[in-house]
């Protein structure tokens, strides 16, 4: 199978350039719609002291069989700011694994129309396979998880395009990773099943520039994939020469340079040094300003975001209902990534973001991250003002989901920035001695993201919805 690679670039770059028409929309709207018929669904929020199955003690608030996931309390200290916190720890690691192979010559992705109770419109294009440890070693006593096995032991005919590590939402999570996982599996047959539906790479990216369509998960797996998801540098030098010089997105993907690489690396590494982000954890009952009523966990300002109790009814899941808490946000986040045009590439403007939950004290996140849109310094106000200047030159808007499985309708504003080298001029100058803000190659990130856990869930996400339409014209 090793040798059928190379051919997987022509296809890779084929199913990136096949959009999603008005008809496959539709059959995604229709599928949507006959899932939510004949699917029983109910979310009613009931009191953290009502949940199945969950105690709530001094410590934290977990579930009685010690698994799944539990919510404790946290210190933090980042820079000259301490707080306390709720934050979800959650030891095991989970499966995010995508499945692809060719459908009549063109390389299609298996994608999974999945109900999640957080979900803002209940159902969501997901990888896969989306399953926590405990789900798939069945802790909750239902039925097995389709097609975890596949990437648990992939078969020895398979090719593993993306085996990685990678982090989640570090303000809500404590140092939480999944696996993210691409295999190529020729002559795969989906299961029998309306809630499976395959999509090209391009129709997928199309998706994620919809509201609320494409779930955090298959945003991550999305973001990684390239045009040399190998090591072989042979098949990554003779991919250079099939790709159309007049596709900037693609060509993007390809520039990529081992010296450049190593200086972010080395960039990332001499920040993150720097940057104080000291965390413990600590008793849940012990959380400054926060306070439980047996209802809610809730900041005492009413800001940031409460702990509730959910009871939940999914009928085609591997168990028809349960209880759980999840985390409610009280904002709609913003995200923006701001995106220029070189000869042959597009350049990214990335910040070293420290958060509390983070693997190590930061990760390149995108230009702007924010819940409350309050800039902490003179350059992050800079960088406030020249997108409040420029939105209209924004290429891509969309609001998305977080984590549907944690988060109660949690969403972020997506937007994407495009411009020339010298629609920035103002904002080069402006971000000039910064260290915590660079321009970087796109094509480098991505190879970041298939090898190292150094970018986060919202830059990843971002990645996800860049096509080649957000720079529509011409490059020269």
């Amino acid at each position: 199978m090793t040798n059928d690679i190379e051919p997987l670039y022509n296809s890779i770059e084929y199913s990136l350039a096949i959009s999603l028409s008005e008809d496959e929309r539709s059959m995604l709207n229709h599928k949507v719609c006959e899932i939510l018929k004949n699917t029983a669904v109910g979310v009613e929020i009931v009191g953290l002291k009502n949940l199945s199955k969950w105690r709530h003690n001094k410590k934290c608030l977990i579930h009685e069989s010690h698994r799944f996931f539990k919510v404790v309390g946290l210190s933090a200290e980042i820079g000259s700011n301490k707080w306390n916190q709720p934050i979800i720890l959650q030891d095991e690691i989970g499966i995010l694994g995508l499945i692809c192979t060719h459908i009549n010559g063109v390389l299609k992705f298996l994608v999974k129309l999945k109900i999640e109770p957080g979900n803002v419109g209940l159902v969501q294009l997901s990888p896969t396979v989306q399953a926590t440890k405990s789900n798939y070693e069945r802790v909750h006593g239902g039925a097995d998880c389709d097609l975890v096995d596949i990437f648990i032991n992939p078969p020895k005919d398979c090719l593993v395009l993306l085996d990685n590590l990678l982090s989640e939402q570090n303000s809500r999570f404590y140092r939480k990773k999944n696996r993210n996982m691409l295999i190529y599996i020729e002559k795969f047959s989906a299961p029998n099943n309306y809630e499976y539906h395959w999509l090209t790479l391009g129709q997928i990216k199309d998706s994620c520039a919809q509201n609320n369509l494409v779930n955090m998960d298959l945003r991550s797996i999305i973001s990684s994939i390239n045009l040399f998801n190998c090591s072989h540098d042979a098949t990554y030098n003779n991919a250079k020469n099939i790709i159309p010089n007049n596709n900037l997105y693609y060509r993007s993907l390809l520039v990529l340079d081992p010296i450049r690489v190593a200086s972010l690396i080395n960039w990332f590494d001499e920040i993150n040094a720097q940057v104080v982000n000291h965390t413990n954890i600590i008793d849940l009952a012990s959380v400054v300003d926060w306070i439980y009523d047996g209802h809610s966990i809730y900041h005492r300002s009413r800001k940031h975001f409460s702990v509730i109790g959910c009871r939940i009814t999914i009928s085609n899941r591997e168990i028809g209902a349960w209880d759980q808490p999840l985390i409610a946000s009280r904002s709609i986040g913003v995200i923006v990534l701001m995106m220029k045009r070189k000869k042959d590439s597009i350049q990214l403007l990335v910040q070293l973001k420290p958060e509390v939950g983070c693997l190590k004290n930061v990760e390149l996140s995108p230009t702007i991250q924010t819940t409350n849109s309050i800039p902490k310094n003179p350059v992050d106000m800079s960088i406030y003002n020249f997108y409040a200047l420029n939105k209209y030159r924004a290429t891509t808007t969309a609001l998305n989901s977080e984590e549907g499985g944690r988060f109660y309708q949690e969403q972020n504003m997506y937007c994407l920035l495009t411009g020339e080298d010298n629609d920035y001029y103002s904002l080069d100058i402006a971000i000039e001695n910064s260290l915590d803000y660079k321009w970087v190659e796109l094509g480098d990130i991505v190879y970041l993201i298939n090898r190292t856990n150094l970018v986060s869930q919202q830059l990843r996400s971002a990645i996800a919805m860049i096509g080649n339409t957000n720079f529509p014209t011409r490059y020269v």
